[in-house]
């Protein structure tokens, strides 16, 4: 026999039932329950510092505190702040930096304070979503509202969310999850506003990840499971015009910002097959994680495999064709479970294809969006156990809530180990031994607190794990600089001057050695091969003058200079460099005011302000 939610005919574009008042008031109580649920589990991120990407996006961003750089953040790629390329195009992270620091600075609180703030509202929004799925498949009254409650509890507390609302550089995968959720609630309402907001939302969505552009997946899944009567093919294909639309937009000014769909292409070596091959695993590992979050990891060390026949690839394949048959499944029989399984699935494909990822091929952020689909399987269980036997409504929520306090729990515990780099990089080594890349950052999280033996010891253990590492190689070259073993020092930056695609950093690390050495020519063409590989970085161009002006090539070092400035002219290093340069020449004035501007631009730098004192004395005028 078919329970009441087995979707017998209700249409999508229904009016939701209303309710008496006391279920409204309940309702909303409810929902009250689930959001203050979500900000209290993550109320312990608000005493974290800034940790692994947040010294690059924030600490060290210089777009932020000037608003006008707000433009640039739809014109170039996420990381163009710092003169790199990437794969991603996601301009609200940098609206979304450039907001919070005009009005709290780079307080770490605040900065927290708004992934908590959008977890709490994507968990409204999944509580919402939930719900009005149960009243399209049929529910109303308590079995919807049990379930649309229970969802939103485990989503609220899941421990896979701990990397995305404990670190700040996630901000794009919740903003993801808010405009995909708002464009899932607004297309599933009638009326042809209710669709502009559904495409506004979309479009919207784009610019805040990459996998917004999946979401059309789960509105085709949608309008399967409910729209009665079925629309013809042509209905169909006009429906998702609008949607259509806001993606080829989109890709025009992606493409426009970054020239390419992915410039940055890792794992070359497995080939189309190799990829394909090893999405299976993949994709079989996201499942788990969905389930049993456990272990958690900043970094998760990826093995490709090389058949299907070793227990990875016989697991993978297994849990992609039992995935692939449940969701042929709930096509005939149960569509308020296909939603939930193409809400998994859809927001997943992007990431399976390993040539795009970044370094850590499996990542817990990924899993943030596809979570919602499966709390969305358990509260469809929950309802319709309620509907089918009204007795088990306790046992139902009592279950529910049991599971998210065990998750919540894990989840208090784990925001601990986003406090500092410190914690985290211990962490992700202890969970991970084999990432060279983990290790390598938790030696220089030690080098930085002075434990340069401990830090060589990390970065020697990383480079037996990965042997070609650049960064290893790299940060070791520059540890051995440190305590003296010079010879050393310079094997391991150029091995890592080796890598490929080379590694920039090394070249401007090799430069300061033989700056220090007194080997000017050497170091002149080491920082220029630097800046070959990223002409736009300040930092590698205002090396390379400063080089040519300890040589006497003056003329030279203000050509670098300006480079510098022209790449970035917000940057306080390239005027504390043009106006040191003006000074040694004799041109006060210019010096002064280059010097000014580095002051306002960096106003707590001392160099800045000894140059700029030491200006105005030369002049023989009082500072302002």
């Amino acid at each position: 026999m078919e329970s009441a939610l087995d979707c017998a005919g209700m249409a999508a574009t229904a009016p939701t039932p209303s309710g008496p008042a006391p279920d409204r008031r309940l309702a909303r109580l409810t929902l009250a329950a689930v959001v203050v649920a979500a900000a209290a589990v993550y109320a312990n991120t608000l005493g974290n510092g800034f940790v692994y990407d947040d010294h690059f996006q924030v600490v060290q961003n210089r777009w932020l505190g000037d608003l006008s750089n707000l433009p640039r953040a739809f014109t170039t790629n996420v990381w163009a702040f710092q003169g790199s390329v990437s794969n991603y195009y996601r301009p609200w992270m940098h609206v979304a930096y450039l907001l919070t620091f005009e009005i709290a600075g780079r307080s770490p609180w605040a900065f927290h304070l708004v992934n908590v703030l959008l977890h709490a509202a994507a968990t409204g929004l999944v509580f919402a979503f939930v719900r009005r799925v149960l009243q399209a498949a049929g529910a109303s009254g308590r079995p919807a509202l049990a379930g649309a409650f229970a969802a939103g509890l485990l989503f609220a507390t899941h421990p896979i969310h701990t990397e995305v609302v404990a670190w700040v550089a996630c901000v794009p995968d919740l903003l993801l999850a808010v405009f995909a959720l708002g464009t899932l609630l607004l297309h599933a309402r009638p009326g042809r506003w209710a669709l502009a907001g559904a495409v506004s939302s979309f479009f919207l969505g784009l610019f805040a990840k990459e996998t917004m552009a999946m979401v059309p997946l789960v509105l085709v899944a949608w309008d399967v499971a409910f729209e009665r009567p079925r629309p013809r093919l042509g209905q169909w294909a006009l429906r998702y015009v609008p949607y259509a639309l806001a993606v080829a937009a989109y890709l025009g000014l992606r493409f426009a910002a970054i020239s390419d769909v992915a410039p940055l292409r890792r794992f070359v070596e497995l080939g189309p097959a190799g990829w394909a091959l090893n999405a299976l695993p993949l994709f079989a590992d996201y499942l788990r994680y969905l389930v049993v979050p456990w272990p958690l990891s900043a970094f998760h060390v990826f093995h490709p495999i090389g058949s299907l026949l070793g227990p990875r690839g016989a697991f993978g394949l297994l849990a992609t064709v039992g995935f692939a048959a449940a969701a042929i499944w709930a096509l005939r029989r149960d569509p308020p479970v296909l939603v939930a399984l193409v809400l998994i699935a859809a927001p997943l494909l992007p990431v399976l294809y390993i040539p795009a990822l970044g370094e850590n091929t499996f990542t817990e952020r990924y899993l943030y969006l596809p979570s919602v689909g499966i709390v969305l399987l358990a509260g469809l269980l929950v309802a319709r156990a309620v509907a089918r036997r009204p007795s088990v409504l306790p046992a139902a929520l009592g279950a529910a809530v049991a599971v998210s306090a065990l998750h919540a729990a894990v989840t208090v515990q784990r925001n601990l180990v986003w406090r500092d780099d410190l914690s985290l990089w211990t962490a992700t080594v202890e969970a991970s031994p084999e990432s060279a890349f983990a290790r390598t950052d938790l030696g220089l999280v030690l080098a930085e607190r002075g434990d340069v033996g401990g830090a060589i010891e990390q970065y020697e253990r990383a480079i037996a794990i990965e042997p070609s590492s650049a960064r290893a190689h790299n940060n070791l070259g520059v540890a051995y600089e440190k305590v003296g073993r010079i010879d050393l020092a310079i094997r391991h930056l150029l091995a890592a001057t080796r890598g490929e695609p080379p590694y920039s950093k090394a070249w401007v690390n090799l430069g300061n050695l033989y700056v220090h050495q007194g080997r000017l020519d050497d170091a002149i063409a080491a920082y220029r091969t630097a800046v070959q590989l990223k002409p736009e970085s300040v930092e590698y161009r205002v090396s390379l003058g400063n080089a040519l002006a300890r040589k006497g090539d003056e003329a030279g070092a203000l050509a670098e200079y300006r480079a510098a400035l022209a790449a970035d002219p917000s940057s306080p290093d390239a005027h504390l460099a043009l106006g040191i340069a003006a000074g040694r020449q004799g041109r006060l004035d210019e010096a002064i005011a280059h010097l000014e501007t580095a002051a306002r631009l960096a106003p707590t730098d001392e160099v800045v302000r000894h140059n700029l004192a030491h200006a105005y004395r030369l002049k023989g005028t009082a500072p302002p």
